[in-house]
């Protein structure tokens, strides 16, 4: 085969060589600038709309629970907000779904969108329709409604869940793509360059001693290396590029991670307050209870009073009937009335206790204290009634039967009015104790509301952890496609500098055969 055969030849494959070399460098930089694109515009906005409509989700439930709470405890604008909050998480979830529909994602994925759609609605009144009824002031009837809102929930919450394993196994299998792709594009880069140089070094043997015939050849390598180099240029341009696209999607997963674990400090706190709240509650519960049973014993000692004031009744007629043993009765009257003396420093002290127990109490029992001071007035005129009498015993027995019948009359008068005050007071405290026993009813029921609450904050956390974990997977991805961007971009400078090389053994080489012409 002759020189000029062979040089020929050596040109055919040094120019499918560039061609090839520059096909495939478009090629896989077009295809990983597809992929990086899809990871970017299409599988984190998924991820992350994906995010916040569960989140939404749970948060609805919340709000659900949070009408029931505040319908009769919490002031107006507490309910408002309630109402604006459960509008707002209502549109929000929606938006969310709508804004994950119209991405290009994975068919797959779009299908599991359409049954969930329906779930959503049905979620979302059932969530409004509670809402207004707690509001509205009919607790019992929205407390009915949660079992069938508690299926809804969970319903919802198995369609959100398969739809967001697709959208992360989705978005994990765009990543590994990208990954796979850059190193396919390094590695055929690589063997590209490799077959050039080796190429161009037997084109540099078989030319070496053919100066004459070889110089069009050369001056045509020289082109040839020029478009090498533009090339090698635009491979490192891309590679650059690629590389600060790839530190771009880095630092938008680090600062999606960084909002992620402030959402999970901020679960953190509620759910901490959330079961403080419900230590508060149970304290109030143990309050409310002994004052129920404190206001029992109130009502066994008024027992005791009136029973006393008729038996002093019955003293008083039985006195009246025996006159003629007045001294004795005198001296039983005597006694009662030491018993009346302790009644009456029972009395008092049940009814301190009693005002202790309302200032407790707060402001739900202010009226159970307006009961205890009236028990504390009546015990205290109950005992000037008994002083009174003692009084008067002690004046002269032998000028009872002068003051007898008056006596009588003014005993019988105190005692009427005693056991209509001591009745008086059963009444008041029958009406305490039964606002007692509704204070300790709604106490149970807020203990009810705030453990499903604290149940409800734990799941979301539960939830966040999950995503947070499937975060920090999607940034070790991204850190990954940057390790393998940057050694693309070493590649390609190196190819750059390998083409500069080249470019100076050609120019030596065309300096040498100028020389040689020169002497010849």
């Amino acid at each position: 085969m002759t020189i000029g055969a062979k040089l020929r030849l050596l040109m055919v494959f040094l120019v499918i060589t560039l061609i090839t070399t520059a096909a495939i460098a478009f090629w896989t930089s077009n295809r990983f600038v597809t992929q990086v694109n899809d990871l970017v515009d299409v599988q984190l906005p998924g991820v992350s709309n994906m995010i916040l409509a569960d989140m939404m989700h749970d948060g609805i439930r919340a709000n659900v629970y949070r009408a029931i709470l505040v319908a009769k405890t919490g002031s107006d604008e507490e309910k408002k907000e309630t109402r604006e909050e459960a509008k707002e998480f209502a549109e929000n979830i929606k938006n969310y779904i709508n804004n994950l529909e119209k991405l290009n994602i994975h068919p797959t994925t779009r299908a599991a969108i359409a049954p969930a759609l329906p779930r959503i609605e049905e979620y979302v009144k059932s969530a409004g329709e509670i809402v207004d009824i707690a509001l509205s002031g009919d607790e019992e009837k929205a407390r009915a409604n949660l079992s069938t809102f508690n299926d809804k929930f969970e319903a919802l919450e198995k369609e959100l869940g398969t739809l967001g394993d697709l959208v992360r196994a989705d978005s994990a299998q765009s990543a590994a793509g990208a990954a796979a792709i850059n190193s396919q594009s390094m590695y055929l880069n690589i063997v590209s360059l490799v077959i050039g140089i080796i190429l161009l070094i037997f084109f540099a043997a078989v030319v070496r001693d053919q100066q004459g015939q070889l110089k069009n050849i050369i001056d045509n390598l020289i082109k040839e290396s020029n478009r090498i180099s533009s090339t090698a240029d635009n491979l490192t341009q891309a590679a650059q590029n690629l590389s600060a696209s790839t530190e771009q999607q880095s630092s938008a997963f680090q600062e999606s991670a960084a909002a992620l674990e402030e959402i999970t400090a901020t679960v953190s706190t509620t759910e901490s307050n959330s079961r403080q709240l419900d230590s508060n509650a149970r304290v109030s519960f143990e309050s409310a209870s002994n004052g129920k049973e404190t206001i029992e014993k109130m009502l066994a000692a008024m027992g005791d009073i009136n029973n006393s004031n008729t038996a002093m009744m019955r003293q008083i007629e039985d006195g009246n009937k025996r006159i003629g043993d007045i001294i004795r009765v005198i001296g039983d009257i005597e006694e009662k009335t030491k018993v009346i003396n302790d009644i009456v420093f029972q009395t008092k002290l049940l009814s301190f206790n009693a005002s202790v127990e309302a200032a407790r109490a707060g402001e739900q029992g202010k009226g159970f204290a307006v009961v205890a001071e009236e028990v504390g007035n009546l015990a205290e005129m109950s005992g000037n009634a008994a002083k009174e009498i003692s009084d008067m015993l002690s004046n002269s027995v032998s000028t009872v039967e002068v003051i007898v019948n008056e006596n009588r009359t003014k005993v019988e008068s105190l005692a009427y009015d005693g056991k209509n005050k001591v009745e008086q007071g059963i009444q008041i405290a029958n009406k305490c104790g039964s606002a007692l026993e509704e204070i300790v009813f709604q106490a149970s029921n807020i203990n009810t509301l705030i453990s499903e609450i604290t149940t409800a904050v734990k799941e979301q956390s539960k939830g966040i952890s999950e995503v947070s974990k499937a975060m920090g997977l999607l940034d070790q991805s991204s850190s990954q496609n940057s390790v393998i961007s940057k050694e693309n971009l070493e590649s390609s400078k190196e190819l750059q500098d390998q083409v500069q090389k080249l470019e100076s053994v050609i120019k030596s080489l065309s300096g040498m055969m100028t020389s040689k012409t020169a002497h010849s």
